[in-house]
């Protein structure tokens, strides 16, 4: 199941990407009344800017970790806008009718919830329904329920049933649509028609399934035994019901010709089951995935809309050539692979080809956009940009390409605008990535939103770190271009003793076991009152001694260490702005230990200080002190910033709004929070069921933190997360959060490792020479 997800990437379509003109509405707290509080809503991800005048059909909202809240009443109730985003965030039913629907036309779920929060079962219709990485069907007691329709389901997002209460689920057709779904507890499911699905059915022990129709899926699993393909009714599965559950097996398809004009993709003849011969597929089907082996591959030649049904396409040379005779319907791949020499999308027909891509994985060596004529453009719309191959634009003397990319963390590319073929390139959405762009002479760039890139080059000049607004660049647009070094993504562990009542020193022999396991980066916690005993005054020589100790050896071993102060915003416990511990003399320590450090290559950053406590309002104005005595010292290294209330990820964008306004002159910002998966958001675990828990959970928790840092376009990091050792199911939890950090682009450090932890649960050092249960799943996120 994980295996096939990561080769198709996360998420799925967002339908909002391709349109430039909707305007954009953010939900910047969890809404007291209901969605149609316009008050609620505003025009920036800061809570800032103007609200909306309407909740208007022609606008896309964004529940960026903050509860959206239908309205109280009897009534049947429609949200208004184009579009409703969760982000991290739950939508509460409210509904006091249990006869009358909650609806919401185009639903996209990166991570969140439909939860019930009133009572009985209530009636939920989707239209559209994406789901990008996991959603969560919550009853919100046992005894209630939700009833939901599903128009249109797509994504390869996981969805999870959950809180043991009922659920009734239709789904009108799922085309696309490739997650899991898990029943979690003994949540009660009932699967009322039927429908096919390249997704897996997961029900552990103690689920409650019915079902009542033929449903088909590519994986099934059901009391932990993995079933073969084939055709199960009900009873045989221990389900109830009259229906069947249908297990089809992935197959591969080739493109064995070009196409000709009679031909599109969905021309069953032009594919083979080997690349030369064998036999046709009876459909494009959601299950399957697609070469193209070298050969043209046509879209259908209409005015409608046109997806390919496929789980993947895979461009491994030659072209794609997009015939749509329409210009305002889009053609849609929602994953689209390219290795070997990669190949080329070009506008086949005329004006402006709509091309929406979910999930681009760009390994091949280039990919070519090509305008074909002067007169014609490509606007391309992905939602995760991801791979190492090159993009470049052909637009031979005024082609357009309009770009709209939500997710390029994981790109590393570079996209290159030729002065050969010059043209338009406009950039109509924010997004941040590890690639480069280079603008040859000739070429007309728009940048209407903020941007960052790992380098930049236009007119043949390479740009410095910084960030820029396209006028100064000879670039068009009102957004603006930050150049910045991005922190390399790592994976690693504290190394916990030295923040002990007892100083206890790292062992190299415990960083060696760390560095066999690809386990780079380690977090070192050390205490303010031990480097430097007397505010304002010099660091412990001895103590300052011990963490140079530790930082050498993982420099001889090729390792990275964050120096975390872990001191809870407090020193000798007065808080930070507090009495003798002024913001001056928080400063002061960081100016003192920036320039002990400041010429060290082992060091990843500086984490200024571990789960500040208390600190409200005040704590960003700490952290601005903490950065301007760094900087003072040290314009090179990282500086990791966490929050308020423990850095906890579910609460961060609440209890962190005045961290949108601290700035680094160098632009070397991450942000830190911290993710434990027990109901009291500390490492102290229950039982697995004790504590809620299903296997995305993690996921939910850290979510908020982790899509506050992608809609500001900042780098984050989780400085503390681990499971328990006294269930297996824990590691699943663990595996699948460590794959949405990767995914997204956000590093970690596991609590805890180290020498001297006795019986911890969470502890990953090995005990007696025997791995712990936990480095099964951590050493898969190595940084070799």
């Amino acid at each position: 199941m994980k295996l096939r997800r990561i080769y198709l990437l996360v998420s799925a379509l967002a339908a909002t990407l391709s349109t430039v003109n909707a305007a954009s509405w953010y939900l910047h707290a969890d809404q007291t009344a209901n969605w149609n509080t316009l008050a609620d809503w505003w025009s920036s991800v800061h809570g800032t800017g103007t609200h909306p005048a309407s909740i208007s059909s022609a606008d896309d909202f964004y529940a960026n970790a903050c509860q959206i809240r239908t309205p109280s009443t009897s009534n049947a109730e429609t949200f208004a806008g184009r579009s409703l985003t969760l982000n991290g965030a739950p939508l509460t039913i409210k509904s006091l009718s249990t006869t009358n629907a909650t609806t919401v036309g185009n639903f996209i779920c990166h991570v969140g919830s439909i939860q019930n929060g009133t009572g009985n079962v209530q009636l939920v219709n989707l239209t559209n329904a994406t789901v990008h990485e996991s959603l969560l069907l919550d009853t919100g007691t046992s005894t209630r329920g939700l009833n939901l329709t599903v128009g249109t389901l797509s994504g390869n997002g996981d969805i999870t049933f959950w809180n043991n209460g009922t659920i009734l689920l239709t789904v009108g057709s799922s085309p696309n649509y490739s997650g899991t779904m898990y029943v979690a507890g003994t949540t009660a499911v009932t699967f009322l028609n039927n429908f096919t699905s390249a997704g897996t059915l997961v029900a552990p022990s103690g689920a409650r399934v019915t079902v009542n129709s033929t449903v088909t899926f590519s994986g099934l699993t059901v009391n932990g035994a993995t079933r073969a393909a084939g055709t199960y009714t009900a009873a045989s599965l221990g389900f109830t019901g009259t229906g069947s559950v249908i297990v089809r097996a992935p197959l591969i398809w080739h493109l064995h010709a070009d196409q000709g004009s009679a031909n599109t993709w969905h021309t069953l003849a032009d594919w083979w089951s080997t690349p030369t011969a064998g036999s046709h597929p009876t459909a494009i089907s959601t299950n399957d995935d697609y070469f193209t082996n070298g050969r043209l591959l046509r879209t259908p030649s209409t005015s409608a809309a046109s997806s390919f049904g496929g789980a993947s396409l895979t461009i491994n040379g030659g072209r794609m050539l997009l015939k749509s005779t329409s210009t305002t319907n889009a053609t849609t791949v929602y994953n689209l692979n390219t290795f070997g020499s990669g190949g080329s999308i070009q506008n086949g027909v005329g004006g402006i080809q709509i091309l929406n891509v979910t999930n681009l994985d760009n390994t091949g060596t280039n990919l070519v956009l090509d305008t074909v004529a002067n007169n014609r453009g490509i606007n391309l719309s992905v939602e995760n940009l991801s791979g190492a191959g090159n993009l470049t634009l052909q637009a031979f003397g005024g082609g357009q390409l309009i770009w709209n990319v939500a997710n390029a963390y994981k790109y590393t590319g570079t996209f290159t605008l030729s002065s050969s073929s010059p043209g338009t390139l406009t950039i109509n959405t924010p997004f941040i990535t590890s690639g480069k762009l280079v603008v040859g002479a000739g070429n007309t760039v728009v940048v209407n939103r903020p941007i960052s890139l790992a380098g930049l080059t236009v007119g043949g000049v390479a740009r410095a770190a910084g960030t820029y607004t396209p006028a100064s660049l000879g670039l068009g647009g009102t957004g603006t271009i930050t150049v910045t070094n991005r922190p390399v993504q790592m994976f690693g562990v504290n190394e916990a003793g030295m923040d002990f009542t007892l100083v206890m020193v790292p062992t190299d022999a415990s960083l060696a076991y760390y560095q066999s396991k690809g386990l780079t980066l380690i977090r070192l916690p050390f205490k303010w009152e031990r480097i430097q005993p007397t505010l304002n005054g010099p660091l412990s020589a001895s103590h300052l001694s011990q963490i140079q100790s530790v930082v050498t050896n993982a420099r001889n071993r090729g390792m990275k260490v964050l120096l975390d102060l872990h001191s809870y915003g407090q020193h000798n416990g007065t808080a930070i702005g507090t009495g003798a511990v002024t913001f001056a003399a928080f400063q002061d320590v960081w100016t003192r230990l920036a320039a002990a450090f400041a010429n060290e290559t082992a060091i990843w950053g500086y984490d200024i200080m571990n789960e500040p406590l208390n600190q409200g309002s005040t704590w960003p104005t700490a952290v601005q002190a903490a950065i301007n005595g760094i900087r003072a010292s040290d314009t090179t290294h990282f500086i990791v910033i966490e929050g308020e209330g423990y850095s906890a990820a579910k609460g961060w964008p609440k209890l962190n709004p005045g961290l949108d306004n601290v700035t680094d002159p160098q632009r070397k910002l991450i942000f830190s929070a911290h993710c434990y998966f027990a109901n009291t958001n500390n490492d102290q675990y229950g039982s697995y069921s004790g504590e809620n828990a299903y296997p995305n959970k993690a996921i939910h928790l850290v979510a908020p933190f982790v899509e506050w840092c992608k809609a500001r376009g900042v780098y984050g990091h989780i400085g503390e997360f681990g499971v328990p050792d006294n269930d297996s199911r824990w590691n699943e939890m663990l595996y699948n959060f460590l794959q949405y950090l990767d995914d997204n682009g956000v590093s970690g450090t596991y609590w805890s490792g180290g020498p001297y932890w006795n019986n911890y649960s969470l502890d990953c050092e090995p005990r007696a020479g025997v791995d712990r249960p936990q480095m099964s799943v951590l050493q898969q996120f190595n940084n070799n």
